[in-house]
């Protein structure tokens, strides 16, 4: 183990600040039962994160069938399917590889993929914009949420339901597909595509989660209106319909792109200070609709209300009461 023991100490610091570790990582107990080829060259921890007992396996990663093979076998001796291999680097392909083999991976401080915990294949660092869902993308995942894949699992369903495009909603499958976790196949059927789910709901969203961006495009005071005051309450305001804090002095209320351009929404904008608080409105542009939970509700959609804020925001205990009292946050 000595000659592991920069990367075990790397590994140490990299979970403890990324997962919920509970305690230290330790030596398997069972290490001795690993057959004596196996003992150098892969190396076994123990760690609890929440509530579920993992096994990392110190290694070299090689190919990537031969190292999940090797998981396998090391899982199969110390009788546990939570095998996590921590390496000190994989190529693209390798991580492919492993990915597809279903065999869980880190290397520490660079990425990360446990699907036992729902947790994708991310860069620690600030993944690239690439990375980040697109607004269909998002909006899809948020509504299969609240209500379920099966209620539009096709690709023709999902656009109508949704309101977008077949051109749209296909670039949102595609996505999908390019990151599906264990549970979830995206099939095709001559031109059509269906996803398939076997995955709880909160699952589903915690796989992509990490993707997911504030909906919010733009930020405008606008002149009050019998129009604007039926649009739902969107960031504190929205918090503060639902809990003890404070509304803010101007509310804050929600309009989507597609129904800001059509002509019953014609803005009046104004500058800061140059109406009373209460004959504006601060108007949230969203990139997609922003009842997609459920089109009666007097406030945003809750996951995306959560992305919505600011960090500073999202930081304060109150707010992250209000947050998991709408079961934005868990």
């Amino acid at each position: 183990m000595d000659t592991h023991h920069a990367l075990v100490a790397r590994l140490q610091r990299y979970v403890a600040s990324t997962l919920p570790l509970v305690g230290d990582l330790r030596p398997h107990p069972q290490h001795d039962a690993l057959p004596l080829g196996f003992r150098t060259s892969h190396v076994p921890l123990v760690g609890t994160v929440g509530t579920r007992t993992l096994t990392f396996l110190i290694t070299t990663v090689g190919a990537p069938a031969a190292a999940a093979r090797a998981a396998a076998q090391v899982g199969r001796i110390l009788q546990t399917s939570d095998i996590v291999l921590v390496t000190e680097r994989l190529t693209a392909a390798q991580r492919r590889g492993l990915i597809a083999a279903h065999t869980a991976f880190i290397v520490p401080d660079a990425h990360l993929w446990l699907p036992m915990l729902s947790m994708l294949f991310c860069e620690r660092s600030s993944p690239p914009p690439a990375a980040a869902l697109q607004p269909a993308t998002q909006a899809l995942l948020v509504h299969w949420y609240h209500h379920g894949v099966d209620s539009c699992p096709t690709l023709a369903q999902a656009a109508r339901t949704l309101g977008y495009s077949t051109m749209t909603m296909s670039r949102a499958f595609t996505a999908l597909a390019a990151r599906q976790p264990p549970g979830l196949r995206i099939e095709r059927h001559q031109r059509e595509r269906r996803c398939v789910s076997t995955l709880a709901r909160q699952d589903l969203w915690n796989a992509y989660a990490h993707f997911a961006t504030s909906p919010v495009v733009e930020t405008v005071l606008a002149r009050r209106s019998p129009s604007l005051d039926e649009l739902p309450l969107a960031g504190i305001s929205a918090l503060a319909a639902c809990s003890d804090l404070a509304p803010p002095p101007i509310t804050i209320r929600a309009l989507d792109v597609v129904r800001r351009r059509q002509s019953r929404w014609q803005l009046s904008l104004v500058e800061a200070h140059e109406e009373p608080d209460d004959a504006v409105v601060q108007l949230e542009i969203w990139a997609y609709p922003a009842r997609l939970h459920d089109e009666a509700s007097p406030t945003v959609e809750p996951l995306s209300l959560a992305l919505s804020l600011s960090a500073a925001d999202r930081e304060d205990p109150r707010v992250a009461q209000a947050l998991r009292a709408m079961g934005a946050i868990t």
